[in-house]
């Protein structure tokens, strides 16, 4: 999504229709195949808040860009990167991972960090986040232990 904004002059109304529908789509396969997990962990508020988070960040960037809210329009990278910063420290509140409460962290200070990038708000903003999901695939992360499983 970030990429396509840095480097393509594709419309920005066509951009919000394609990036909504694939994020829906996402956020609706993250639920279907989270959600038996999630109910055995008895952590159903950590997939409703990314839900939550992901709908109002599509809402407020979608209105921003329908409706011409220009200050909206300015910080669609800081709003992307709060909104999965508070995503990563619920995630890692809940489930006590040191790896996400880190990746909360990573993104909060990208924020701080965006001013300073030359005009590559979008780029950089794609970096941070893609970046973050490489590690967090990559390396074992520390949890709580998992929870009798209930059957």
């Amino acid at each position: 999504m970030f990429g396509t904004a840095q480097f393509f002059s594709v419309s920005w109304m066509l951009q919000a229709v394609l990036q909504s529908t694939l994020s829906l789509v996402g956020t609706a396969a993250m639920v279907s195949w989270t959600y038996y997990w999630v109910k055995i962990e008895r952590l159903t508020w950590v997939l409703y808040s990314w839900v939550i988070l992901i709908l109002l960040a599509l809402l407020l960037t979608d209105s921003a860009i329908f409706l011409s809210r220009e200050k909206v329009l300015a910080n669609l990278c800081s709003l992307w990167l709060g909104m999965s910063g508070i995503g990563y420290f619920g995630r890692g509140w809940a489930v006590r991972a040191r790896a996400l409460l880190a990746t909360s962290l990573f993104h909060l200070l990208g924020i701080l960090i965006l001013p300073f990038t030359g005009g590559w708000y979008f780029l950089f903003t794609g970096a941070v986040m893609v970046f973050s999901l490489l590690v967090l695939a990559e390396l074992q992360w520390d949890m709580r232990q998992p929870l009798n499983r209930l059957h």
